[in-house]
């Protein structure tokens, strides 16, 4: 692939104009098969942009309209004419395509046909007349087939005449599979090389297993127009409303309404019957920048799949307010390791007033005094050693080419950290060792909330000051 173009998941994608672009979208996913993945409406129903997925391709398509643009892109004057360009399509079978199209009204203009050059295509036009092409034949598998041939002289069979080279390549792969077996036991070099590059292979392709973002991150309401989401937020029974205000967390494409010149809302605060006292714009360009700056210090920066971005791979795990309005955000990373995107204090104009990539996570505590207690991560390479616990439990055994072990930190309202406690030390050095003897050697606790007790703190030994830790892996507190 040529160096100027971005590694992500598609780099050309074809745009269109419609004259009713909303019934154009419907359309589009109902004969096609396209998907939303992203579909902005503005004044009187027009959409002022949508981005429709099939498989990891996508189109974008927008209304018609008298701007700088739209004045070199409209739609066809002419519904049937002939076109200078229309979209090459990959499916899996293409007579069912077809049927699904022309059920939805298509126009056929070219029947379902094998070509010579391989593959079965059919071509049609949508109601605007825009033309669309549908095939079986993939240029990507032909290319890699042809390679295939040049390099053994167009023929299959001349590898069966060629009997040492499948020896040979036999003997390879059992010296490999010995080779491994080996570094596997006795964890010697590359061990670790081989594991951290097991991890980035498993997370490229979960990344790409995975569905569409807009599934993940729900853009859409469903059978709610996005002009109606605002008024069908709420649905209050007689005369009931919100004694005290919710603060509801956002990230992108949420709320849009509320914050039309961002991404989206980092967080709502609503009052009374649902009306909106504060919107927090979400800013993830200028919170990328943090972060670029502070991991240049970490000595375990974050591991990430192929496309990582700040704005599409980020979601929001939890939100608190703090007296002056400034937001507190604890950020849940997907497609990297580990998955705590850390901690931020976001100020009322949606501006960070400073950001910790640290590996916070989860359900943190902000404190009458502004302290925040939050679950962090500290991360090592490899462990592979026996713990002896402090009393007579018997020797607990950790083995991991990278671990995680979770920490409860304390930061100041400036972002600075005061003091860090390691929970599985902690375990480690009390009575409760033996609870380690099965757990996950690479994330053996796996902290979910942290929360210290109060002056109203009784019984079984708590007092004020203590904290109480969900620990998910160990099934305690």
């Amino acid at each position: 692939m040529t160096s100027l173009a971005k590694a992500t998941r598609a780099t050309i994608i074809p745009t269109l104009r419609y004259r009713d672009a909303a019934a154009a979208v419907d359309w589009l996913c109902t004969a096609f098969g396209f998907e939303r993945h992203l579909v902005v409406t503005g004044e009187g129903g027009a959409i002022d942009h949508a981005q429709l997925v099939f498989g990891n391709g996508m189109v974008m398509l927008g209304s018609a309209r008298d701007d700088e643009f739209g004045q070199l892109q409209q739609p066809l004057a002419q519904a049937g004419g002939p076109v200078s360009q229309s979209p090459y399509l990959v499916v899996s079978d293409v007579d069912a395509h077809h049927a699904r199209a022309v059920a939805a009204g298509a126009q056929i203009v070219m029947a379902p046909e094998d070509q010579h050059y391989g593959g079965r295509l059919y071509s049609c036009r949508d109601p605007e007349g825009n033309l669309w092409n549908f095939g079986s034949y993939d240029p990507w598998e032909a290319e890699e087939s042809r390679q295939f041939g040049r390099m053994h002289g167009g023929s299959g069979s001349a590898l069966l005449r060629r009997a040492p080279l499948p020896l040979f390549v036999a003997a390879l792969m059992l010296a490999a599979f010995a080779g491994g077996l080996y570094v596997a036991r006795h964890k010697v070099f590359p061990y670790a090389l081989l594991s951290d590059a097991y991890k980035t292979f498993a997370a490229t392709v979960e990344a790409n297993l995975r569905p569409p973002l807009s599934v993940w991150r729900g853009w859409e309401f469903v059978d709610v127009p996005p002009h109606q989401a605002a008024a069908r937020r709420f649905e209050f029974i007689g005369n009931d409303h919100l004694t005290d205000p919710i603060l509801v967390p956002g990230e992108q494409g949420h709320f849009r309404e509320y914050c039309p010149d961002h991404a989206g809302c980092l967080a709502v605060e609503y009052a009374g019957r649902g009306e909106v006292r504060h919107a927090w714009p979400y800013r993830p360009d200028e919170l990328e920048k943090w972060m670029e700056k502070e991991e240049s210090t970490m000595d375990f920066p974050y591991e990430r799949a192929p496309g990582f971005s700040f704005l599409d791979h980020t979601k929001v795990m939890r939100v608190s307010s703090y007296a002056n309005g400034d937001l507190m955000v604890v950020f849940r990373f997907r497609h990297t390791h580990p998955y705590g995107g850390g901690l931020a204090r976001i100020d009322r104009t949606g501006k960070p007033v400073w950001y910790r990539p640290d590996y916070s996570h989860h359900r943190p505590q902000l404190t009458d005094g502004e302290v925040v207690l939050v679950p962090g991560r500290q991360r090592g390479k490899t462990i592979d050693t026996e713990l002896v616990p402090g009393r007579d439990d018997p020797r607990i055994r950790m083995s991991c080419p990278q671990w995680n072990h979770d920490l409860v930190n304390v930061i100041d309202p400036a972002g600075r950290l005061l003091r860090e406690t390691s929970v599985f030390d902690a375990i480690l050095e009390s009575p409760y060792a033996s609870l380690l003897l099965h757990a996950n050697p690479c994330d053996p606790t796996h902290v979910n909330s942290v929360h210290r007790l109060g002056a109203d703190a009784a019984g079984a030994g708590l007092e004020p000051g203590d904290l109480v830790v969900s620990i998910r892996n160990l099934h305690a507190f």
